[in-house]
């Protein structure tokens, strides 16, 4: 029992310790524990205001003790507690916990600690369990609704998560800690207009916090807004946040955005501190891919998955690189990462991709195909949660409305720049990557990638003509210059720029208008390629038609039936070549190409696949190869039925894929 004496002095310390006055708190501890050292409240307070003053090594022995003294006393045991989960002896606080629940089933305190102690032992699942049981006698306890939510997203339980932080809005403030947890569930499935709306609410309130301006990156960074995305990490690192990590994250974000150089930088930088980081070894990786380092891409993809065996964008670089970098050890990793529903559906979808590819090297074609196939259905399970799906009527209707506003070239077109673009179309994985590389290998053009900004501007201009208004909607000098303005940094300096962007097929007739100088260069490829490229190749969700060969085929006999359309209307306008005849006469083809869109033919040219630059697409590895006719489609047989059936029905040619063949 504490004396009198000894009570008072510890009412007095705890009285300090409460107020935060800890140096005050630890003296009147001190002599609490010199008047009586066999106390045990004296001893546990004391070991527990050394614990708050980050004293570990000093605490143990004093908390121990109180214990040891007086096993029975709950109090004793949780502040023991605190102390085994800062020092990191996890297995020694969870049985400390089973001892104060023994005495105590419900105890609220234990339960919490149990949580923050399953959660420094990296298994979210068990303590979301045991905040659970807490919430449950709490329900309005905003601190325990806030660890729920925070441990439902580590386990990837993303609709609980949200749940839990909807319950802890209704009781408590949507302060920094609810901010960050909501953004981090945003993010992971993909709402990128509720992350930006939460961003900017976010922003308001703490306009100098770095996570908010984090969060307002990765909602850019979702809705494909790069440039933007990477205005904001640097806000982040101007407020303090230039660790490894958002490094890591801004170098992955300018891979994207094309700005190479401040790609290599910030993952230089980010090594520099944390060389074992596996975000930055995968941006690494995908650079190094990029720039045709492949022997390089395979070290840092390995030393990713040392680090986290489950990093499923890593297997698909792998996938990806020349000469079957994956082995027959990844292929059983794959299938179970590809299995997993714990996992965010994205590294679901890209292991499956991977492990469709790999098989199909070993050629295990119904393996392959199969892999393909799920890998679809997770992608349109996906997009159909977010309300997205591909309807013939739809796509029948949108290709009806571009015939109808662009019949015939507009008038009034925008004057002509100094910076000239050249718009390679067609359909994915049709052979823009390398109509792009052998013209960018000339020192005049810089490549530009798959630009969203022209379809944003057509989805614009179609929004303000509505639907039956003739093509006079205004077009104005500043869609040029927002669309000039989002170019990379380095393409500044030259004279042309390309932008490959495939479904650029749909914006003929408004490219025409803003840029009437510019080449548009259709490239046309067999369409059973084509189609089953697509469908061999994960893309966004909003990509609806990728995801069933039955949908691949209608939507190109859309494309196709509109290129015929522009060529018929827009007549000495479109440049078509057909991929087979390129590649297989390309030491004619490709001067004569240049030749027409009046760019010199420079001996670079020739050997585009050497040159020094990053080529940003699925296909980096292909186009550093030889050029010639390749494909796999013919591996797949009666499969691609249904492809062959939908093209057949849409009226494509099944050699080249022209519409009325």
């Amino acid at each position: 029992m504490t004396s009198p004496n000894v009570a008072a002095i510890l009412d007095a310390a705890v009285a300090a310790h409460q107020a935060g006055r800890m140096e005050e708190a630890l003296a009147g501890y001190d002599e609490a524990v010199a008047a009586a050292p066999d106390d045990a409240e004296a001893n546990s307070l004391y070991g527990l205001a050394l614990t708050h003053m980050g004293r570990l090594d000093q605490a143990g022995p004093y908390l121990e003790k109180a214990v040891a003294d007086e096993p029975d006393q709950i109090g004793f045991r949780l502040n023991l507690i605190e102390w085994l989960e800062r020092i990191g002896a996890v297995d020694r606080g969870v049985e400390q916990v089973g001892a104060v629940l023994e005495r105590d089933e419900g105890n609220l305190r234990a339960l919490e600690k149990l949580g923050d102690l399953c959660m420094r032992a990296g298994k979210p699942g068990a303590a979301s369990d045991a905040y659970h049981q807490a919430v449950t006698g709490a329900p309005d306890n905003y601190g325990l609704l806030l660890k729920l939510a925070r441990a439902h997203a580590a386990f990837r339980n993303f609709a609980d998560a949200r749940d839990a932080l909807d319950r802890a809005g209704q009781v408590g403030p949507r302060n920094d800690d609810y901010c960050e947890i909501m953004a981090f569930v945003l993010g992971a499935v993909g709402d990128a207009a509720a992350l930006d709306a939460l961003a900017r609410e976010w922003i308001e309130r703490a306009p100098n916090n770095p996570r908010a301006q984090r969060a307002a990156a990765q909602a850019a960074y979702e809705s494909g807004r790069f440039r933007d995305a990477l205005d904001a990490m640097e806000k982040a690192f101007g407020l303090g946040a230039k660790d490894a990590e958002n490094l890591a994250a801004y170098g992955r974000i300018a891979l994207d955005a094309l700005e190479f150089d401040k790609a290599r930088n910030a993952l230089d930088e980010a090594e520099a501190l944390a060389p074992n980081l596996a975000e930055m070894l995968a941006g690494k990786a995908q650079l190094l891919t990029f720039d045709g380092k492949f022997e390089e891409a395979e070290t840092y993809c390995r030393r990713c998955l040392a680090v986290e065996p489950g990093f499923a964008a890593v297997y698909s670089i792998l996938s990806r690189l020349p000469g079957r970098r994956l082995t027959e050890h990844d292929l059983p990793r794959l299938a179970e990462l590809a299995s997993n529903d714990r996992l965010l559906r994205d590294d679901r979808i890209a292991a499956a991709f991977a492990l469709g590819r790999s098989l199909q090297d070993l050629d295990r074609i119904d393996d392959a195909f199969n892999c393909f196939a799920q890998a679809n259905d997770l992608v349109r399970a996906h997009a159909a949660a977010d309300g997205i799906g591909y309807t013939a009527k739809t796509a029948e209707d949108r290709r009806r409305k571009l015939q109808r506003l662009f019949a015939a070239p507009l008038k009034d077109a925008v004057s002509a720049h100094d910076q000239k673009p050249i718009f390679i179309v067609g359909m994915p994985r049709s052979g823009t990557t390398l109509i792009e590389s052998v013209l960018s290998a000339n020192e005049a053009v810089f490549a530009c990638g798959e630009r969203p900004d022209m379809q944003h501007l057509l989805n614009g201009y179609l929004n303000q003509v509505g639907e039956e208004s003739p093509a006079s909607g205004d077009v104005h000098e500043d869609w040029v210059k927002s669309y000039l303005q989002t170019m990379p940094s380095a393409g500044a300096d030259h004279a042309w720029f390309t932008d490959k962007n495939p479904l650029n097929f749909e914006c003929v007739g408004l490219i025409d208008r803003l840029f009437p100088d510019a080449p548009i260069i259709h490239i046309r490829r067999n369409p059973i390629e084509t189609g089953f490229s697509i469908f061999a190749n994960e893309f966004s969700r909003f990509w609806s038609f990728a995801t069933s060969l039955e949908d691949i085929g209608h939507f190109y006999g859309q494309y196709a039936q509109l290129m015929a359309h522009w060529e018929a209307a827009y007549p000495n306008r479109i440049i078509t070549i057909q991929y087979e005849t390129f590649c297989s006469d390309f030491d004619s083809a490709a001067p004569a190409l240049a030749e027409t869109i009046g760019l010199d033919w420079t001996p670079g040219m020739a050997t585009f696949q050497s040159a020094e630059r990053p080529i940003s697409t699925f296909s980096s590895a292909q186009a550093r190869e030889p050029v010639a006719v390749k494909g796999k489609a013919g591996a797949y047989g009666d499969r691609l039925d249904p492809l062959r059936a939908a093209l057949q029905n849409a009226g494509v040619d099944a050699e080249t894929g022209e519409f009325g063949g």
